[in-house]
């Protein structure tokens, strides 16, 4: 007997965001993000704001990825000003519109945010997350000609990765 499809399949947004994940790991932005936002607006309908705000930082990935900085600025900035100070999620959020930032040119308010993601992330035991906001801390010091600034950052990240397996994706290869 074969299975018969969900009548709500058109709808199910944790579907759309298992197959989102699946087109950003295949770079394809533009499909991965209409899948975000279908999904956040399902989350939104359904009265789970987290989980909307969760999906709203996937479109946003998405938009930035294409260029569209603006978009995934205000959409990140939304988000992030829906969330409690102290749900992690916000840490994301912030960690995510610095990407925008650097994107954009500002390098300054970019590495200030991923300082402080650096911060939080390591404050709430995330080790392999604060490593990769520090890195990108690291990248955007150098870009700005404070070399030493930057070397410091790279140790301080080393000396992170030193006492934790949490190695994160990112850094290798």
């Amino acid at each position: 007997m074969a299975a018969q499809p969900c009548p709500d399949a058109d709808n199910d947004p944790a579907a759309d965001l298992k197959r989102a994940l699946v087109l950003v790991g295949e770079q394809d932005w533009h499909a991965a993000g209409a899948l975000f936002a279908k999904a956040k607006d399902a989350y939104q309908a359904a009265g789970t704001p987290r989980s909307a705000a969760g999906a709203a930082i996937g479109q946003a990935n998405c938009l930035s990825e294409t260029g569209d900085l603006l978009a995934a600025r205000e959409i990140l900035q939304s988000v992030a000003g829906s969330l409690a100070p102290d749900d992690p999620l916000l840490t994301t959020a912030r960690a995510n519109l610095a990407v925008c930032l650097a994107r954009g040119g500002n390098l300054d308010e970019a590495e200030r945010l991923w300082q402080d993601c650096f911060r939080r992330y390591l404050d709430a035991g995330h080790p392999g997350d604060a490593v990769v906001c520090l890195h990108n801390a690291a990248l955007a010091l150098h870009e700005r000609g404070r070399h030493r600034d930057a070397l410091r950052a790279v140790s301080a990240a080393r000396s992170v990765l030193a006492q934790t397996d949490d190695v994160p994706l990112e850094l290798v290869g």
